[in-house]
């Protein structure tokens, strides 16, 4: 056997090996994402994408030289862990596209993590046993796992090169492009660390990594006799055609089984009946699947769950299966289960039309199938189906079709899923086909909503910063005249074009600004040489007014005022002003912004998470007609209000501060929740006490 450093190398060689195609596969996958998404649409963020993917391919060779340096980097010094300066800069502040990278990064290794969950639980056993050979005292970390991959491509691209659009797309394309790659390389990894002698029996390895000494001074392994295992009967593969029986029993599957197994825990049934082989099961699948799904859908009154296994009992009479002779085995009665109660969460949690429903009752038989096929089905969210299924609601989620976007929507969503419940037997390719030209489809109505969301909330921000700026003009205003006597040309100077230019001042460079400071010092000094005036100080107002005169001049011009009658304006002020004897009186003014301007309060509910921009509610429809799809397009940052829209990205309302959340208390808008209907459906029947 191999020493153990020298193993650990030949592992991150070969697994490295097997990731190589990743980074130019990603490239090419996203830069052809963006093409499709930027063609026909006048998109300068799309297009900057796009041109930024163009010049990432010249320096493929040094993306990738610095992929593998960062793939590498959590092999050094393993297996001991991080030191302490490394984890300090991990915790220290991160500038904008860190922090973004690590946002989008997370939910994609989360996801591989689930996907790989009975993959990684063995082959981090095994590394326990080679780390121990290598002088370990704990449990090292595994530099083959999910969140090194997605790290060290995170850390490949940096924000500078690389914008928001650009990450998203490439990471997304990485995540799917990963998934087959680590099938393979764990696979590999599994069986070389098995056939190396690397393999823990049992779950008491990780104390046993503690206990047992450090190899001696000969060589000798600090794992061996019965802490080892044969490589072959170790390995997490099944035999070939039991892929759809191995249940493990980790991650969200096994305790969605579970539970679902205590609830019928008390049902009584024919002990002596012997189970459905899959050729049976199959067979049954296939008749009920051609009767169930013809080209006009079907209500299902009842549940989804009973409805399957009431089919499949008069489908399996129908082949001459009675149920004294044949019922479905534990592992099918469960995956009947779970697709019943995944769809009868749907139908609950969504406002579907009549048709829409009934589509969805029928999209069970293929989603049945692949849960029977596919152990990652319900483990995760990125699995193609599952995001399937979550568009498929979206589009018809409070959908009436009462415009032509939203009848195409829908008609596209009935398309599509009328030919996965036709044509899905078992086939990816199927769910995979469908994904794609759903998106494709939804993109252009997405592009141009967002078109219209964007020109609404700029039309909006832009009434509320002048109505702001106003205000803060009549404010200042206000505290200047305020128990003063001043000439009647300073108080018409002073309210019209001086406030005109400082809320110019408030507009362009904000609150504070140095504009903004040096208009309001225009004013004061103003008030002074009024002053002055008043008391007969002839030498000091001359002097000032020379020396103010040009940002009087430019206070003019600022307010639109032509330069003849600046000059004649400016003229008619100075003539005042060289009068002491001239009558001065409190001076009175029209406020410039409206009445009622609607202001942020502190603590208002825009920080709360359920009100993020992007948010989906479903609004209740008055005197029972049809609930309306409404998306949170934008928060006001100077008001709080809260632009609501339809899916045409029309302004549907626009909420003061605390009404949002009013509405939703009342039950006048419901909250969608925004990891997808797919995902939240499955993370309550998972977290869910069994019982």
């Amino acid at each position: 056997m191999p020493e153990p450093a020298r193993q650990l190398e030949a592992l991150h060689q070969g697994f490295r090996s097997r990731l190589q195609p990743l980074l130019a596969g990603t490239r090419e996958a996203a830069e052809a994402q963006l093409r499709r998404l930027a063609a026909g649409a006048a998109d300068d963020e799309l297009a900057e994408a796009l041109a930024n993917a163009v010049v990432l391919q010249h320096d493929a060779n040094r993306h990738q030289r610095s992929w593998e340096q960062h793939l590498a980097a959590g092999f050094a010094g393993w297996p001991a862990p991080p030191d302490a300066a490394a984890f300090a800069r991990d915790l220290g502040l991160v500038s904008d596209g860190e922090l973004h990278a690590q946002l989008i990064g997370q939910p994609a290794i989360e996801a591989l993590e689930r996907r790989f969950a009975d993959v990684l639980g063995i082959i981090e056993g095994r590394l326990w046993s080679m780390a121990a050979a290598l002088g370990g005292h704990a449990r090292p970390a595994n530099p083959f796992a999910p969140r090194a991959v997605i790290g060290a491509f995170l850390d490949t691209f940096s924000a500078t090169e690389c914008d928001r659009i650009l990450r998203a797309a490439l990471l997304r394309q990485y995540e799917r492009l990963c998934a087959p790659c680590l099938l393979e390389a764990y696979a590999w990894l599994n069986t070389a660390l098995a056939e190396g002698g690397h393999a823990l029996d049992g779950a008491s390895g990780g104390a046993a990594l503690v206990s047992q000494p450090v190899a001696g001074k000969g060589g000798q392994a600090a794992w061996a006799g019965h802490d080892a295992l044969e490589p072959r009967s170790s390995s997490w593969r099944a035999a070939p055609g039991l892929a759809a029986t191995v249940d493990r029993g980790f991650g969200r599957r096994g305790i969605l089984r579970d539970r679902l197994r205590r609830q019928r825990g008390g049902e009584g049934g024919n002990t002596d009946a012997r189970d459905f082989s899959e050729q049976e099961f199959s067979s049954v699948l296939s008749l009920l699947q051609g009767n169930e799904t013809p080209a006009q859908p079907v209500q299902v009154a009842g549940p989804i769950g009973a409805h399957l296994a009431d089919s499949l009992r008069v489908g399996a009479q129908g082949l001459g299966l009675p149920p004294e002779l044949a019922t479905p085995s534990p592992g099918q009665r469960d995956a009947i289960d779970a697709v019943g109660a995944l769809f009868d969460g749907l139908r609950a949690g969504t406002a579907l039309a009549p048709g829409a429903d009934a589509r969805l009752a029928r999209l069970a038989w293929p989603w049945l199938r692949l849960a029977l096929a596919d152990q990652s089905l319900f483990e995760d969210p990125a699995h193609p189906a599952m995001r399937l299924l979550s568009g498929l609601l979206e589009c018809w989620d409070a959908n009436p079709a009462r415009t032509d976007e939203e009848a195409a929507l829908h008609a596209l969503a009935d398309r599509l899923a009328d030919r996965v419940a036709n044509d899905g037997h078992g086939e990816p390719s199927v769910f995979v086909a469908a994904l794609d030209e759903l998106e494709a489809g939804c993109a252009p109505l997405q592009r141009r909503a967002a078109i219209s969301e964007r020109r609404a909330w700029q039309a909006i921000l832009g009434g509320e910063r002048l109505q702001h700026a106003r205000r803060d003009a009549d404010a200042q205003l206000a505290a200047r005249l305020q128990d003063r006597r001043v000439l009647a040309e300073v108080a018409d100077f002073l309210s019209g074009p001086w406030r005109q230019a400082l809320a110019m001042a408030w507009l362009r460079d904000g609150a504070g600004s140095m504009r903004h400071c040096e208009a309001l010092a225009v004013g004061d000094d103003l008030l002074d040489v009024d002053a002055a005036a008043a008391a007969a100080q002839g030498r000091e107002v001359a002097d000032r007014l020379i020396a103010l005169g040009p940002q009087l001049r430019a206070c003019l011009l600022s307010g639109g005022i032509a330069d003849a009658a600046a000059e004649e304006q400016l003229a008619r002020l100075v003539a005042a002003l060289a009068q002491p004897d001239a009558p001065r009186g409190p001076a009175a003014f029209v406020p410039l912004a409206d009445a009622a301007v609607v202001t942020r309060p502190e603590g208002s509910d825009v920080d709360v998470p359920e009100m993020a921009v992007g948010q989906v509610f479903v609004e209740r429809g008055q005197a029972g007609g049809a609930p309306t799809w409404l998306r949170l397009a934008w928060t006001s940052p100077v008001s709080g209000r809260h632009l609501l829209v339809n899916r045409q990205g029309v302004r549907h309302g626009l909420p003061r501060p605390g009404e949002l959340a009013a509405a939703l208390a009342r039950g006048d808008l419901v909250a969608r929740p925004g990891e997808g209907a797919v995902e939240a459906v499955l993370q309550r029947l998972a977290g869910a006490p069994g019982g």
